[in-house]
């Protein structure tokens, strides 16, 4: 997942909040409540493009969500585009 350039800590986090948002609303886990993120590893002082982006670590309300996450990131992308096409 793609780090955000933003100078501050506080705005660097809020862009992953953005980003876990999106993401979870395309697994369809809207119900998932995100408690915090944390960046592993210090960011590193050269700016460049060149580096990988940190981990990142991902903070759930409950187990249960946790679940939910990993059972609905299993399912393969076709298999949830046919499920939502059955639907319609």
């Amino acid at each position: 997942m793609a780090e955000s350039g933003a100078p501050e800590a506080s705005e660097r986090q809020e862009d992953d909040l953005g980003l876990i948002a999106s993401m979870l609303h395309e697994m369809k886990c809207d119900n998932v409540e995100a408690v915090q993120t944390v960046r592993l590893r210090q960011k590193p002082e050269t700016n460049d493009n060149a580096y990988k982006p940190r981990p990142l670590k991902l903070v759930l309300k409950t187990e249960d969500q946790k679940i939910q996450i990993l059972t609905s990131a299993k399912k393969p992308v076709s298999a949830c585009r046919l499920n939502d096409e059955r639907e319609r």
